[in-house]
């Protein structure tokens, strides 16, 4: 049976470390993690499935078996746990009464560490410094309580104060344990608890060890409040030791006034049997009709100096008794049924811890955590997509963007300006006329009549012009010939150019005049005509121009002298002259103001936009090196929660490979490991290795028997 539960422990470690190992680095990489805090749940989840399973590799790496010893405070767990490790555990009867669960262990010499339920563990350097570590945890606790308390919620050491102590961990020389492989388990008292019901305390427990030793005394044995808390226990163990422990040296007040020994110290077997004949309720008689409940009365104080004492053989009172509880412990560790429940719990456990951590790494929070990092990865593509539209609009040559726009825009003011000079012919023509009609100036035909008609018809071609602009500059990209993606990038950077021009286009050029040059007409160059006398007198024209026009045009001119000095003459030069000018010089005003507004359009965009490029810059950049982290640090947690749930999924599978191998044919549809006949003969043969050592000598055994023995063990 040796080499089958020693195969079984081996196989099952071979994937059971490899987790435990993931689960360990997973959990030391997230406490370093950034964004740690958006796990959740989940990471006291894990931290317990860590603890719990560390606790099954224990066991199955050294094929342990865990004694777990509840009771009473002051029942005399501690002076049990001396008695059957054969060694003074003085440590742990020293510790403040703190709710946690101390494991001792044999070891080569005396060490102690602690466990916390955040999952950090502590290497203590001696007892004077447990002591005073638990004394000060023992102070934060209480006042984690009463915060709670205060605040009307159930107090959970995992999410509330995980830097509670979950576990101290103590080895120390002790040849019994070290012969037998058994870990002693020490609870704290059952009125210590600090609001910890044992289903939490036993939690560890549940599928992972096999049998508990109950203390109580004999004053106890009858409240029922004790039992109410031991009658869990029989739903978490397959088999619970109940040891009354028994005083000795009591005596009871005799009617003569003398003492005598009292029925507790002379026969302490009726106090069993009037337990159980009165005061045991249902759960624990049916427990004791199975087997699964033995109760033993011992004088565990007697039993710890005979073991201890220097002279085992002097120690009497509960010596015999407890050789028979360590012998009956010895058979139950070497029987088939306690293969059976090794076996059975080791796989059950895994199953649930398995469930556990795979809900751990895949329940709500991570989830969660998915969901954020992929609408982190999303936005992080937004944002390379606006810092790419950035660029995009940043390259843009302005001036090519607006070159189409401009070529038509002044390609129809020209055709526009060349209609009106064809039409303001006439005007022009009219004007000349009437003032051949009158006795005007001929600086009054230029000021006054030519110039007024040319400003006026500027004018009109100005608003003709700023409308003709509005319409090309007032589109949706104000202008602009845009490709698709420079189109799209606006959109994407939120950028409106017809909203950044928006008024400028709308009263472009209205509180401005087109700048003209202002049309003179020079005396000096307009044709006059030359009579008789003005030959015979020598007048030259420009002579005759003088009497005729006077200062710079500005003297009055009858109209017959106009008619006579002037004519056709005078008339085709000054309309032509007039024409030229408004066909020269009214052109070239109106491209050039049309140039200065397109030029003044295209700055103000450019400009505007430039501006908040720089801006959109600086703010994608600060975002997406905030989000780069923040998106680094989410997958740094994912690909640890991914990696534990890779790593579960290979130890579910491999487990339930091995939960079918052994499960019989039989009881395959059941689901439960079958215990073979071969294995049961071998169990009950109590010559095994794990025994504990009962302080008696084997006798009547001859060395055939020990042959047979020793055949029948090598078989198993």
């Amino acid at each position: 049976m040796k080499t089958e539960l020693r195969d079984f422990c081996v196989d099952y470690s071979a994937f059971a470390s490899p987790l435990l190992r993931t689960l360990d680095e997973s959990l030391s990489r997230m406490a370093d993690a950034g964004r740690a805090e958006m796990l959740g749940d989940a990471r006291p989840k894990l931290a317990d499935v860590q603890h719990r399973l560390k606790i099954l590799v224990d066991k199955l790496e050294a094929q342990q078996a865990y004694l777990i010893i509840f009771g009473p405070l002051k029942s005399g767990k501690s002076t049990l746990m001396n008695a059957i490790s054969g060694s003074y555990v003085s440590e742990v009867s020293s510790l403040p009464a703190y709710p946690c669960l101390v494991y001792v262990r044999d070891g080569e010499q005396q060490a102690f560490s602690t466990t916390s339920y955040g999952g950090q563990c502590l290497e203590i350097g001696g007892r004077e410094e447990l002591e005073q570590l638990v004394d000060t945890k023992h102070g934060e606790l209480a006042e984690e309580l009463k915060k709670a308390e205060e605040a009307g919620r159930a107090f959970d050491p995992a999410t509330d104060y995980p830097d509670a102590l979950r576990r101290i961990d103590i080895s120390l020389p002790a040849a019994d344990l070290a012969k037998s492989g058994v870990v002693l388990v020490d609870t704290p008292g059952l009125y210590t608890r600090m609001k910890f019901g044992y289903d939490l305390m036993t939690r560890d427990f549940r599928d992972a060890a096999a049998c508990a030793v109950f203390v109580v005394k004999t004053e106890n044995l009858f409240l029922e409040q004790v039992f109410a808390e031991f009658n869990k226990l029989l739903d978490i163990f397959s088999r619970v030791f109940l040891v009354v422990n028994i005083d000795g040296n009591k005596k009871d007040l005799a009617p003569d006034g003398s003492l005598r020994p009292s029925v507790e110290s002379e026969s302490p077997q009726r106090v069993v049997e009037a337990f159980e004949s009165l005061s045991m309720e249902a759960p624990l008689r049916k427990a004791f009709d199975e087997g699964r409940l033995n109760i033993y009365p011992i004088d565990l104080l007697s039993a710890a100096s005979g073991r201890l004492g220097p002279d085992q053989e002097s120690a009497e009172g509960g010596a015999s008794t407890f050789d028979d509880f360590l012998s009956d412990l010895s058979d139950y560790l070497n029987s088939s049924d306690y293969l059976y429940e090794f076996r059975r719990d080791s796989i059950n456990q895994g199953n649930i811890l398995a469930g556990e951590l795979k809900d751990a790494v895949t329940g709500e929070a991570i989830e969660q955590l998915r969901a954020t990092c992929e609408a982190d990865r999303q936005k992080r593509e937004e944002l390379l997509k606006r810092q790419e539209a950035v660029r995009c609009i940043a390259d843009l040559d302005w001036n090519a963007v607006f070159s189409a726009t401009r070529r038509m825009t002044v390609s129809e003011i020209s055709t526009m300006v060349g209609d009106a000079v064809v039409q303001l012919r006439s005007g022009l023509s009219k004007v000349l006329d009437e003032w051949f009609k009158s006795e005007n100036s001929l600086s009054s035909l230029g000021e006054k009549g030519f110039a007024a008609t040319i400003e006026s018809e500027a004018q009109r071609l100005g608003e003709q012009a700023r409308r003709i602009m509005r319409r090309y500059l007032g589109g949706a990209f104000a202008g602009a010939e845009l490709e698709s993606g420079a189109r799209e990038a606006l959109r994407l950077l939120e950028i409106d150019l017809a909203g950044i021009s928006g008024d400028s286009v709308q009263q472009m050029g209205s509180d401005e005049t087109f700048i003209i040059k202002k049309f003179e007409l020079d005396p000096a160059t307009v044709p006059v005509r030359r009579r008789f006398f003005d030959y015979l007198l020598f007048r030259s024209p420009a002579k005759i121009r003088r009497r005729l026009f006077g200062d710079r045009g500005s003297r009055t001119i009858p109209v017959s002298h106009k008619e006579r000095r002037l004519g056709d003459e005078a008339r085709e030069f000054l309309i032509v002259q007039v024409q030229g000018f408004v066909k020269n010089s009214l052109a070239d005003a109106m491209e050039k103001e049309a140039e200065l507004l397109a030029d003044r359009h295209t700055e103000t965009l450019r400009d505007s936009v430039l501006s908040k490029l720089k801006t959109d810059e600086i703010t994608l950049t600060d975002e997406l090196e905030k989000l780069e982290t923040e998106i680094a640090e989410l997958e740094h947690l994912l690909s640890l929660t991914d990696g534990m749930a890779a790593a579960v999924e290979d130890f579910d599978g491999r487990l339930s490979a091995m939960q079918t191998a052994l499960e019989g044919p039989a009881n395959r549809g059941a689901g439960s490991l079958e215990v073979t006949e071969a294995d049961s003969e071998i169990a009950n043969d109590p010559a095994g290795d794990n025994n504990l050592d009962t302080g008696a000598t084997e006798t009547g055994t001859s060395d055939s028997e020990k042959t047979d023995n020793d055949t029948e063990e090598g078989r198993g």
